[in-house]
């Protein structure tokens, strides 16, 4: 998901320098993580955006998919003591959310990769401008 939203953010946001996952995982593998400081001052970063991601499920039931996942964003200045400038909770973000898919229709990694590129895309639009009614049909999508 961090690959999918770095590169939607370098594609859309002009002159963001954004800092490569494998340097976060780096730092985060060897140290606190709940220090945000020094996870920004460590990577030399100036903002830090934490993704929590409270729930992760691709079922609904034991024959059906249907994504389900809980996401936090919070936005921290590096610089200024790890202040909060922006924090929203996006609610429960459902894929396809009209119907399920039954599971004999695409394998399960499949469906991972598209829920997943799919939270990641609606994550990473919170930072740019983009069309509001992209998700319209995104159900038909889901069935391909």
């Amino acid at each position: 998901m961090a690959r999918d939203i770095t590169q939607l953010l370098r594609e859309n946001v002009p002159n963001v320098e954004m800092v490569e996952s494998h340097e976060v995982d780096n730092w985060l593998d060897e140290s606190d993580w709940d220090n945000v400081e020094e996870l920004g001052h460590a990577v030399r970063a100036d903002r830090l955006v934490l993704i929590d991601l409270a729930y992760f499920d691709l079922y609904k039931g034991k024959t059906l998919y249907q994504g389900t996942a809980e996401v936090t964003l919070t936005v921290y200045d590096v610089n200024d003591n790890d202040a909060i400038l922006w924090e929203r909770q996006l609610g429960e973000m459902l894929f396809p959310q009209n119907s399920a898919i039954p599971v004999q229709d695409k394998p399960a990694k499949q469906f991972e990769r598209e829920f997943i590129g799919i939270i990641g895309r609606q994550i990473a639009e919170y930072f740019y401008k983009h069309d509001p009614n992209a998700d319209f049909a995104l159900d038909a999508l889901a069935n391909r």
